[in-house]
């Protein structure tokens, strides 16, 4: 990963070379174009400019805004678009990995099965401490909040500072496993006695836990507050925020622990610099958040 590939020999040559009547074919092509040229030149090879190097990018879907499938299949989002950028900016091709666990993903970061992952990892507060043991990050590049997502007609109200333990209290409640969601839950929630643990459901993808909210197997999800408002906007009324949860997390891009890995977060680094003080970071921001 994040090295130039080789390129495999034509499949002619590994049977043996090219056959008589080919090359025949050829030479008479040559010669004739000598001839009528008046000058016998030996042919040139035109230079080839060799294969970007390539960085494999872990991510997990589906999280919009930040990375989904679109109708034709396309991996499009906010994360997408901003690794991509950076990706140019270092001159890298990009590889996508989708892995449908959150957890999946991180293991694959600390084991370098990735290069990179993009896929909005909180990167500070407590759950960003306990990754850092396993895994670099990069500079910050998005602020969000957790977010509480209902379905239209549940009885939980939310002030207009936000959610807090006691608002949300013994109702059952899902997240996806291994976010920063399943923590919130576990340190506001559980270990406050506020919901027994027996009302807590956490899924390894987050199309099972909205599948769990949709179904009425739960009351309420924990989720990122930018994926929140984007189901809610997009469910004909179905779901609705019941209100933010203030965290303040930090988004990074995520690395091996390891020489290659901290040395390409520091090339990341300096690319996402660029991209903020050159403007695309900002254009690419008001694509996916209308500027807000």
């Amino acid at each position: 990963m994040a090295e130039t590939g080789a390129v495999a020999p034509p499949e002619a040559a590994r049977r043996g070379g090219v056959s008589k009547g080919i090359f025949a074919i050829v030479v008479i092509v040559v010669a004739l174009v000598a001839f009528g040229g008046g000058l016998a030149l030996s042919p040139t090879l035109l230079p080839q400019k060799p294969p970007l190097p390539t960085l494999v990018v872990g991510t997990n879907t589906p999280f919009p805004p930040f990375e989904s499938y679109d109708a034709n299949l396309n991996l499009i989002g906010f994360d997408v678009d901003l690794a991509n950028a950076v990706a140019l900016k270092l001159n890298y091709q990009i590889v996508w990995k989708d892995y449908q666990d959150f957890n999946a993903l991180l293991e694959a970061v600390q084991f370098s099965g990735v290069d990179m992952a993009a896929s909005s990892i909180t990167s500070s507060g407590g759950v960003g401490a306990g990754r850092n043991g396993t895994m670099a990050f990069s500079e910050m590049y998005y602020l969000s909040n957790q977010g509480v997502l209902i379905k239209g007609g549940t009885a939980i109200t939310c002030s207009s500072a936000g959610c807090t333990p006691d608002d949300l209290a013994n109702h059952t409640v899902a997240a996806q496993s291994g976010t920063s969601s399943e923590f919130w839950i576990d340190d506001n929630l559980i270990a406050t006695n506020k919901t027994p643990k027996s009302m807590v459901t956490t899924y390894p993808d987050v199309s099972a836990v909205l599948q769990a909210l949709r179904s009425g197997t739960v009351q309420m999800v924990i989720i990122d507050l930018p994926i929140a408002n984007n189901l809610a906007s997009t469910s004909a009324g179905v779901l609705k925020v019941a209100g933010p949860i203030y965290t303040n997390e930090q988004y990074s891009f995520a690395f091996p622990k390891t020489t290659a890995g901290t040395a390409l977060r520091d090339k990341v680094n300096s690319a996402l610099d660029a991209l903020k003080s050159g403007g695309q970071y900002q254009t690419i921001f008001n694509k996916w958040f209308s500027g807000t």
